[in-house]
């Protein structure tokens, strides 16, 4: 009996310090859009697998008379070269809407990355904005990522047009994504009732819901929905096959 109870304790123990292991070897990247304030992103940060790691922000201008997405991929390439010098072999991104973008590319361009959640993301060019201020990342040139990826689409977000525009038009969105992950490596959910601003905390009036829209739900069932998407990526990121 003594003799069952430390196998089965080394089992169970050596399971868990290896879950705890790879969660406190990961650093999470959130890329934000200037429209969104950091403290947005304060509960996808308190699950425990990311308070175990480390978490770091990368900011991208996404003002249309301001921005310059090339100048910001470049900051962005030199932030997670950073994060390799300092010995961070495990890169995990988060990202919504148009840092979808940048998230993509920096994968295809480092294998540090090692997973991407995607909340409904975008490829394209706002209304009234400079396509070389945001310009095209995912082209037809663009490779097939084999990352394990799990992208978010909104049911809503290409149905909400402020001014003619949506803030996911067609084609620019997951579908363009889709396109550029390996199925083996792709979990694509849709979110049905969810709009293009139910993906973040939102408290009062805000840019992006006054510009994108949120859906039929209720706000706290809306962003549950998502917090729980989350919750099940990093289950699969910290326990793999």
């Amino acid at each position: 009996m003594i003799q069952f109870m430390t196998i089965f304790c080394f089992f169970v123990c050596f399971a868990s310090q290896t879950a705890r292991a790879s969660c406190s070897e990961i650093v999470f990247l959130i890329l934000r859009s200037s429209a969104v304030k950091e403290d947005v992103y304060q509960p996808f940060l308190e699950h425990k697998c990311v308070r175990e790691g480390a978490s770091v922000f990368g900011n991208i201008d996404y003002n249309p008379l301001t921005a310059d997405q090339p100048r910001d991929l470049i900051k962005m390439q030199e932030l997670v070269d950073g994060l390799v010098r300092d010995g961070n072999s495990k890169i995990i991104i988060l990202a919504y809407s148009e840092t979808g973008k940048f998230a993509a590319k920096l994968a295809a361009e480092n294998e540090s990355i090692a997973a991407m959640f995607l909340m409904d993301p975008v490829d394209g060019t706002p209304p009234f904005s400079s396509p070389r201020r945001f310009p095209i990342f995912l082209d037809e040139n663009f490779p097939i990522l084999s990352i394990p990826t799990t992208i978010l689409e909104s049911e809503f977000g290409p149905k909400f047009k402020r001014l003619g525009h949506s803030c996911v038009p067609d084609g620019m969105g997951p579908v363009r994504f889709y396109r550029h992950v390996a199925q083996s490596a792709l979990t694509k959910i849709y979110m049905d009732g969810l709009g293009h601003a139910d993906f973040l905390r939102r408290s009062g009036f805000n840019l992006v819901e006054l510009m994108c829209g949120g859906g039929k739900l209720d706000r706290d069932t809306s962003f549950a929905r998502v917090l729980s998407e989350w919750n099940e990526f990093l289950l699969r990121i910290s326990h793999p096959n």
